[in-house]
């Protein structure tokens, strides 16, 4: 990462504020080190408890906080109480091998993985829209 990290001023971001989303761990977790790494206040976003206090013990420069993307109210709970947004990184996503041929298990992964991109993006936009800021989706299958 830090090879990447060398090739930018290192103070890019300062000042800026980012939220991503699945940044408890993979390509997530990578984003937000990233970003934080060139001076952003990162607020990296999970579910699973365990994940995010592993994190937390391993990631200092990033703060990181529960949410649950399936939910509406909580998402737009989220982003109302933040005073400023300029980038928001959707990456959340899971995986269900064993169960997704279930079709309550498929549809809570395509939740997950697509409609909660939706979701997250129209709760962003009034404070994006105020820093004429960016919204990035990872792609999902």
């Amino acid at each position: 990462m830090q090879d990447v990290l060398s090739a930018f001023n290192p103070k890019l971001y300062a000042g800026k504020a980012v939220v991503v989303s699945g940044g408890t761990s993979g390509i997530g977790l990578a984003i937000a080190q990233g970003f934080a790494g060139l001076g952003a206040d990162v607020i990296a976003t999970g579910s699973s408890a365990k994940r995010l206090n592993a994190a937390r013990a391993k990631h200092p420069g990033v703060r990181f906080e529960q949410l649950d993307v399936r939910d509406s109210r909580a998402v737009g709970a989220f982003f109302a109480a933040l005073p400023r947004l300029d980038v928001l990184v959707n990456a959340q996503g899971i995986a269900r091998p064993d169960a997704e041929w279930r079709e309550e298990t498929f549809l809570d992964v395509i939740d997950v993985n697509m409609n909660s991109a939706m979701r997250l993006s129209m709760a962003a936009h009034p404070l994006l829209a105020k820093s004429r800021g960016s919204i990035i989706t990872l792609p999902r299958c």
